[in-house]
């Protein structure tokens, strides 16, 4: 049995029908992460130990259900700015201040697909260190900053979303894809260019 855990997701657990395929299997794996100048870290140990220890779908998805309610609770109790104070929190939620999210999980979250404009743009400008991922505090400092910033600071994030190539000029295009990403995500039908740009002249 051997046990897959990519960073930031969920694990996968294979099992196979001899020791030669599943010997057989690690050095694919292997060979594919070295040709990608990656790391793979083996552990050996028990199957009772792995199984108990592995992070399941379910166990990553109560995790994420656990990473939003600490994040929504904490908003109305910080304010711009502030940072939760890691010794002030319980061991459970260390974990959850540990989990960083998808682009995917985040999508998901939105109750959108990943490849939407809008979930791109707004999945970059949330992970400031655009490390891939989006960790706690940044999710939650996005959060506060909806809740309790100022005009200027949630004009900004639009601002942000919308000046895709980072000049301090939002263009005619890169308004055109922002606003064709919002009437999908409205889940109207998809509008021409000539309909984008008649609402860009109301």
């Amino acid at each position: 049995m051997v046990l897959l855990r990519p960073p930031k997701d969920h694990d996968l657990v294979l099992e196979f029908d001899t020791d030669a395929a599943r010997r057989k299997f690690i050095n694919k794996v292997e060979q594919f992460m070295n040709s990608h100048r990656k790391v793979v870290e083996k552990v050996h140990t028990y199957k009772e130990q792995m199984l108990a220890n592995a992070e399941t779908k379910e166990r990553r998805q109560k995790r994420l259900e656990h990473f939003f309610r600490e994040a929504y609770e904490l908003t109305f109790g910080l304010k711009p700015g502030e940072k939760r104070k890691l010794e002030e929190a319980t061991s459970d939620v260390v974990m959850v201040m540990r989990t960083a999210l998808t682009k995917k999980e985040f999508a998901r979250a939105l109750g959108m697909k990943a490849d939407d404009i809008f979930v791109r743009r707004m999945f970059n400008i949330v992970d400031k260190d655009s490390d891939g991922c989006i960790s706690f505090q940044e999710f939650l400092d996005t959060v506060v900053l909806f809740s309790k910033g100022t005009t200027d600071d949630k004009l900004r994030i639009i601002f942000d979303m919308c000046d895709n190539d980072r000049n301090g000029v939002i263009d005619k295009t890169e308004l055109s894809e922002m606003l064709r990403s919002l009437v999908e995500i409205a889940k109207t039908n998809t509008v021409s260019n000539q309909e984008v740009s008649a609402l860009m002249l109301v």
